[in-house]
């Protein structure tokens, strides 16, 4: 199920702050999708999810493998069922917060190197 939410932004500071977060999270969809989860998610759930996604990685190329991002990126889309263009920001930047997997930008590519299983 799905739906779409309009809403006029008036305050200016208020403003300013989802621009930043739209910065971050690559689209304005995707920050409001995040204040809302953070805000009335379920904390443990999203956990579960980014552990689901790092297993997912563990299964598929094994730990300390390095995989090209766009690799990652297909993978965890059709694994996951969400959209390509959604897995950088919704599962591989937090997943690179948490520490379990690193982003290595070379001269000529990007690899997603894919950390240990972790438990929580």
């Amino acid at each position: 199920m799905s739906r779409v939410a309009k809403a006029t932004i008036s305050d200016a500071e208020l403003l300013e702050a989802l621009e930043a977060a739209e910065d971050e999270h690559g689209s304005m969809a995707n920050a409001v999708r995040h204040a809302i989860e953070s805000t009335y998610g379920d904390d443990e759930g999203e956990l579960t999810r980014l552990m689901r996604a790092h297993m997912e990685l563990i299964d598929t190329f094994g730990a300390g493998s390095r995989i090209g991002l766009e690799t990652a990126e297909s993978s965890l889309a059709q694994s996951m069922q969400i959209p390509k263009d959604e897995v950088r920001s919704t599962l591989l930047t937090p997943m690179t917060s948490e520490g379990w997997i690193a982003i290595h930008q070379g001269l000529y590519d990007v690899t997603v190197i894919i950390g240990e299983e972790v438990d929580r």
